[in-house]
């Protein structure tokens, strides 16, 4: 739109329909998320929000261990081990439900077989890429995924030229 000059309630509002007709072509219709995709996306949220808590309780014993006295490890080992234990069970209970929930849904079975028959790509990828795409509907074409996924590779030069660099 450039440089404009005013600015209101009456001019941003006339200004937004000129662009929406403008672009009214390339307007796409908006889907919202089905409700088993709202529930994969709690229960993958829940999974990491344990999965962060494990660490919180893991990591700093293994952060002092050298520069504690054993004793005084093991006994803080011990009683974290219950907490620890807990959260685990926790976690896996959660990945059963979020398999039988994909096991359970046709289009998502089929996606599931589709991409986790790509190498490296789990169960966990798998979720985060169907969460974040609404199983794939957000994007018409894998460019545009590859980029937003932060996997395509750009030349350097092209970027630093395309700067002004």
């Amino acid at each position: 739109m450039g440089l404009q000059r005013g600015k209101s309630d009456k001019i941003d509002s006339v200004r937004i329909s000129e662009y929406a007709f403008r672009y009214a072509d390339q307007a796409t219709v908006w889907q919202p998320e089905r409700q088993i995709i709202l529930k994969l996306r709690q229960l993958v949220a829940l999974r990491k929000r344990l999965l962060n808590a494990k660490n919180t309780l893991r990591v700093p014993l293994n952060e002092v261990a050298n520069f504690q006295d054993t004793k005084l490890q093991n006994e803080m080992e011990k009683l974290n081990r219950r907490p620890i234990e807990a959260l685990e069970k926790q976690i896996t209970e959660i990945e059963k439900k979020i398999k039988l929930l994909i096991k359970e849904d046709d289009s998502l079975k089929h996606l599931f077989d589709l991409v986790t028959s790509v190498d490296g790509v789990g169960e966990v990828v798998f979720c985060e890429m169907v969460i974040a795409t609404n199983e794939f509907k957000l994007f018409s074409c894998p460019r545009k995924f590859a980029c937003y996924s932060g996997v395509a590779p750009f030349d350097r030069t092209a970027d630093a030229a395309h700067l002004g660099h």
